[in-house]
């Protein structure tokens, strides 16, 4: 399951079908930018249904990823540390479900790996 952070306006309201979200792909979402601009997380296996409410903070939808054990792919949930960096834009979290090869494309490591590897070396460090 991907997941992604997509700006929306303050007090946006997902479109819902019986209540049940109606996919939008991030085309289809309406423009959002400056002081209005909000966060809500989204997961890309749906086309784009959110997981979350809008926050007017990446530490704060962060912080509710975390409290509201939102999973990051599968069944796999992670670290404050590492949703934040999902949350400022400096991270992803790829669909592993897609099926294409995409090729000439630098690979990074996967951000909540890395978080947990520098969570865990500093609780090593403070043990020694």
């Amino acid at each position: 399951m991907g997941r992604e952070v997509r700006y929306v306006p303050a007090g946006w309201q997902h479109p819902q079908c019986d209540g049940v979200y109606t996919p939008l792909n991030r085309l289809d979402m309406p423009a959002c930018v400056g002081g209005n601009a909000h966060l809500q997380m989204y997961e890309t296996d749906s086309k784009g249904t959110p997981v979350s409410p809008v926050m007017d903070k990446p530490e704060t939808l962060a912080h509710w990823l975390v409290d509201n054990h939102v999973s990051a792919y599968g069944r796999q949930i992670t670290s404050y540390e590492a949703w934040l960096l999902v949350c400022q834009g400096k991270a992803i979290i790829p669909n592993y479900t897609r099926t294409e090869i995409i090729t000439n494309q630098v690979q990074t490591q996967d951000p909540f790996k890395v978080a947990e590897r520098k969570k865990h070396n500093r609780k090593q460090e403070i043990e020694r």
